[in-house]
């Protein structure tokens, strides 16, 4: 095996390998030496290596080879020229360009709002009207009398008066959605949902020992006949709706077909959760379900999608008294309260108007973004012009597994089908987010990256990969 050892020059010190009979290629063993010393650190960033002639000598090879090997650690990253200054080790290679988050649906910067200004002010309100004892304690799970009153007012808009006593307030959706399967069905049960689904949905059911099963739908959203028939086959101990902007579809569900599935749910005793992450930014959203079937919809309405994702903070409309104190008892065995700080600054930024001013900013920003993406991505955009996600049908030369590999390769992340799927056959689609890019040239950029890969078949190897 190649070694290095050390030989003094007149003027620097000279790292050379013993070069053996039979260890392939010479070239490569001189590039294997010099791999190896840079690891153990006999090389460091900045040594300056000998000239290739004087090398050649030293070693007793031809000048080709020499030429060969320091090409070969350059192909590695290890060396580097500096023109008539010589041959040095280089520096290690930092990825400074960050990958292109296409994948993960969060609201963008808002447009027009000092968010940063509102975050300090936020704080400093919570801070001097608050006992900050109690901001760094426990509280009981299900939020402070103001942080539902918060609630019951964050929710007008979608309701109008509510009793702030029927709200609980969460650490988030998905900890609603997993309080809920554990608090109204029983291991085995089924839960019924849309063939794409949110897949925090099919994480919790599976975890919980419950079984997803898919309802047709349409580009309406599921059907209210398939709905029927999968409750008389199933029995089902839910149904989960996404009907506002639906993730992954984009989809947003007439106000005659939300009354059609409430009127089911209703004659077959089946309970709904109804989460809506996405209502307020939506532009003239029907009402929700819950206003058409008010004791059987467990309503979720989270912060984390339409404002800030560190708004751990969920509001879950809940009539039954008895359902709620069930739903309490499930959500304390696994998340105990909401951090009572993150409650106070969205309790504080609700009453005080900073999380209209906040919304409205996210809205303004989201529609501006969906713009972008309907000019690139031109005939294949499939957005709804407002919302945080556009869903993508690809044409057939392309599988979505095959293109998220490849955009990945490009440095774009984006969601493929499968994360969605409730069952098999999931489409041949992917979903892109337009709110987790902060900068929207950084976003134009993705899209026209993503736009460009869209409109070349894939490589044969690629589309060999199952």
């Amino acid at each position: 095996m190649s070694q290095l050892k050390p030989i003094q020059d007149e003027n620097m010190p000279v790292w050379l390998p013993r070069l053996a009979a039979h260890g392939g290629p010479r070239f490569l063993q001189i590039a294997d030496a010099l791999q190896a010393a840079v690891a153990d650190g006999s090389l460091k960033p900045g040594d300056r290596l000998p000239p290739q002639r004087q090398l050649a000598a030293r070693l007793d090879v031809d000048l080709t080879t020499i030429t060969r090997a320091y090409d070969e650690a350059r192909r590695r990253n290890l060396l580097e020229g500096r023109g008539a200054r010589g041959t040095y080790v280089a520096a290690p290679k930092v990825e400074l360009t960050p990958i292109l988050d296409l994948s993960m649906n969060t609201p963008p910067p808002p447009d027009g709002v000092d968010f940063d200004d509102m975050l300090k002010q936020g704080l400093a309100q919570v801070l001097m009207r608050a006992d900050n004892a109690s901001l760094m304690t426990y509280h009981l799970g299900g939020g402070s009398d103001a942080d539902r009153k918060a609630g019951a007012r964050w929710l007008a808009p979608m309701f109008g008066p509510l009793d702030a006593g029927q709200l609980v307030v969460c650490p988030g959706a998905q900890a609603a959605i997993a309080a809920a399967i554990l608090a109204l069905t029983a291991p085995g049960d089924v839960i019924l949902a849309e063939p794409a689904t949110y897949p925090g949905l099919r994480a919790a059911a599976t975890r919980f020992g419950r079984h997803l099963i898919a309802v047709e739908a349409d580009e309406h959203g599921m059907l209210p006949e398939m709905l029927e028939q999968a409750c008389r086959q199933h029995q089902p101990g839910l149904v989960y709706l996404n009907p506002t902007l639906h993730n992954p579809t984009a989809i947003t569900m007439p106000a005659s077909r939300r009354r059609a599935l409430a009127g089911i749910a209703q004659r077959c005793d089946v309970r709904i959760v109804e989460d809506d992450p996405y209502w307020l930014l939506a532009e003239a959203p029907p009402p929700p379900i819950a206003t058409f079937a008010p004791e059987p919809t467990v309503y979720i309405s989270t912060l984390s999608k339409c404002l800030t994702p560190g708004l751990r903070v969920a509001f879950v409309l809940m009539r039954d008294p008895q359902e709620r104190e069930r739903f309490l008892a499930a959500l304390r065995s696994f998340a105990l309260m909401v951090a009572p700080l993150t409650a106070a600054l969205a309790t504080q930024w609700i009453v005080d108007g900073s999380a209209g001013r906040l919304l409205e900013g996210v809205r303004k920003e989201a529609r501006l973004r969906q713009r972008m993406a309907r000019d690139i991505l031109a005939g294949r955009y499939g957005g709804a012009g407002d919302g945080l996600h556009v869903w993508l049908e690809l044409p057939a030369y392309w599988s979505a597994a095959q293109l998220a590999r490849a955009a990945d390769s490009e440095g774009l992340a984006v969601t493929p089908a499968e994360a969605f799927a409730t069952g098999a056959g999931a489409m041949n689609a992917i979903r892109i987010s337009l709110g987790s890019i902060n900068d929207r040239g950084g976003l134009q950029a993705g899209l026209q990256r993503l736009s460009g890969l869209l409109a070349r078949r894939p490589e044969p190897f690629g589309a060999a990969v199952v």
